[in-house]
C-alpha cells in the first residue's frame, strides 16, 4: 500500500487529525486545495491505494484480492487515522464504508451502502417511500436475450450493482439489445470485472452478488436534476439542486448549472422526496449524491438514483455561489462533526461545470501543459480545470469517460457571462482533436 502526504502551510502535525482518502478520485487534490484554509490547519490528509484510476473506468479491475487491501489498511493505519473520506462511487464506497467500519470510525453501515448500490434494492426502497417517483424499469440478463420484454425504446441499461460492467449504456432498439446482450466486449467485461466484484461485496458485506443482470429504464421527458446534501445525527441538510444538460444523442451531462432555475415548488417538492429516502435509507454521516428528473407531463419527480458519497466534480459549485465548499462539509462528517450552511455568500450569482467529451474516437493532437491550465484557471476567480489527456492519447468514446477529455468549473455574476467564460476557458486549453 502507498499514501500520500498533503500537508498545507501553519499546519501542526501533531494536533491535525488525520484524514485517509480511500479510492481517490480526479477531483478530490485540486477540491481540497479549493477549500482548504478552511480546514489546512486542523487537518491533514493521506492518500491511501488503490485510487479510483487505478481500479480501473469499471472500479473493480485491480481488486483481485480486497479482503488484503481492508486487512492492510486496517493494520497499519488503527492508531493513525481519524476520518475517512471517499468520493469515488459505486463499490469504491463500499470499500471505504468496510474500511472505516473495521477502524471505528464515522462513516455509514456497509450494509446501507451495499443496499443503495444493488439498484433493484435502491429501487424497491423509491417504491416503498414515494411510489410515483420509481421510474419504469426491467430487469435484464444475459440469459434472457432470447425471450425480452417489449421495451419503450430507447432505453438505458443500467448494471445491477451500480458501476459494474456494462452500466449505463443507451440502447435505441430490440435489435440493438439482442446485439449487446450478445457481444464479446460485455462478455469480456463480465470475465474480467464480475468475480472480482463479487470478491469486493463478500469482503465489505453480509449480502452476496446475484449474477449479472441489468435494469432497463425508458427515457423520462423533462428536466433532468441533481441534488446533492448531508446526513448527520438523523437530520438531512442540502447543498442545492443542480439543472444538468444532457447531450441529445448520448445521453451523457454536457453541463452541470448551479442554482437551479426550477420552480421554486419544484424544488420543495424535490427536497421533500430526498429528505424522506435519505432518512429511510440507514444512511447516517454523509454526504449523498441524487439523480432526478421532473417529468412535466405528469408533474412529478422521478428518481433515477440515489448515491452515498457527493460529486467531486461538483462540489466548488456550491462555493462559488453558496460559499459552502462540499469536501469542507464531507471532512467535518467524516470527523463526527455536523457541518453548517450559508445561503448565497459566494463570490458569483451562478456557476457550471461544463464537460468537453468528443463525439467520436480520435487522437489528441494539441493539449495544455501545466502551465496553460494554470493560465486558464487565473483568468476568472475561483476557476478549476480538470484534463487528464496528452498529445498522442487516444479518445476512445466508448463511453461517458472515455469520451471526456476536459471538465471546467467557472463562476459569474449573470448565465450570459458564464456561457461567455466557459468558452474563453476552453479557447484558452487550445485541444486540437483527429479523427482516427
Amino acid at each position: 500500500m502507498s499514501f500520500v502526504f498533503v500537508n498545507f502551510p501553519f499546519m501542526s502535525q501533531s494536533t491535525a487529525a488525520r484524514v485517509g482518502v480511500i479510492c481517490e478520485t480526479l477531483w478530490d487534490r485540486k477540491q481540497l486545495q479549493a477549500c482548504w484554509p478552511a480546514w489546512g490547519e486542523r487537518v491533514t490528509v493521506k492518500y491511501l491505494s488503490p485510487s479510483e484510476a487505478q481500479l480501473g473506468s469499471d472500479s473493480t479491475i485491480a481488486l483481485a484480492n480486497p479482503s488484503a487491501i481492508l486487512d492492510n489498511i486496517s493494520a497499519t493505519e488503527r492508531h493513525h487515522l481519524q476520518g475517512v473520506l471517499c468520493t469515488s462511487g459505486g463499490p469504491g464506497s463500499l470499500l471505504a464504508a468496510a474500511v472505516a467500519s473495521r477502524l471505528g470510525l464515522p462513516s455509514p453501515p456497509p450494509e446501507a451502502l451495499r443496499s443503495l448500490l444493488d439498484r433493484r434494492l435502491a429501487r424497491d426502497l423509491v417504491s416503498e417511500i414515494q411510489p410515483d417517483a420509481l421510474s419504469p424499469g426491467w430487469r435484464i440478463s444475459r440469459d434472457s436475450r432470447d425471450a425480452l420484454p417489449d421495451l419503450p425504446y430507447p432505453v438505458t441499461l443500467h448494471c445491477e450493482f451500480a458501476r459494474g460492467p456494462g452500466d449505463d449504456v443507451h440502447i435505441a432498439s430490440r435489435d440493438k439489445l439482442e446485439a449487446w446482450l450478445a457481444s464479446a466486449q460485455l462478455r469480456g467485461l463480465v470475465e474480467r470485472t464480475w468475480p472480482r466484484l463479487e470478491r469486493l461485496v463478500a469482503a465489505c458485506s453480509d449480502r452476496p452478488l446475484d449474477t449479472p443482470a441489468w435494469i432497463a429504464e425508458p427515457d423520462v421527458p423533462g428536466a433532468h436534476i441533481a441534488l446533492e446534501g448531508f446526513t448527520s445525527e438523523d437530520a438531512v441538510e442540502f447543498f442545492g439542486i443542480m439543472d444538468m444538460r444532457v447531450h441529445p444523442r448520448s445521453g451523457w451531462v454536457a453541463r452541470y448549472e448551479y442554482p437551479s432555475r426550477l420552480p421554486a415548488h419544484v424544488q420543495s417538492r424535490t427536497f421533500d422526496v430526498a429528505r424522506r429516502l435519505v432518512r429511510a435509507s440507514g444512511l447516517n454521516q454523509c454526504c449523498f449524491h441524487l439523480d432526478a428528473t421532473w417529468d412535466y407531463r405528469d408533474e412529478k419527480i422521478v428518481i433515477r438514483g440515489l448515491y452515498p458519497h457527493l460529486d467531486g466534480q461538483l462540489a466548488d459549485l456550491y462555493q462559488k455561489v453558496d460559499g459552502n465548499h462540499a469536501y469542507e462539509a464531507a471532512l467535518s462528517l467524516c470527523l463526527q462533526g455536523r457541518p453548517s450552511l450559508v445561503h448565497r455568500q459566494g463570490r458569483y450569482a451562478c456557476a457550471a461545470s461544463s464537460v468537453l467529451y468528443a463525439s467520436a474516437p480520435c487522437a489528441v493532437t494539441s493539449a495544455p501543459d501545466a502551465c496553460d491550465l494554470a493560465a486558464a484557471e487565473g483568468w476568472f476567480m475561483g476557476t478549476l480545470v480538470w484534463s487528464d489527456k496528452n498529445v498522442g492519447d487516444l479518445v476512445r468514446c466508448s463511453d461517458a469517460q472515455t469520451s471526456r477529455y476536459a471538465v471546467l468549473n467557472v463562476g459569474a455574476r449573470d448565465t450570459e457571462l458564464l456561457g461567455a467564460r466557459l468558452h474563453a476557458v476552453e479557447e484558452r486549453l487550445g485541444f486540437e482533436l483527429k479523427a482516427v
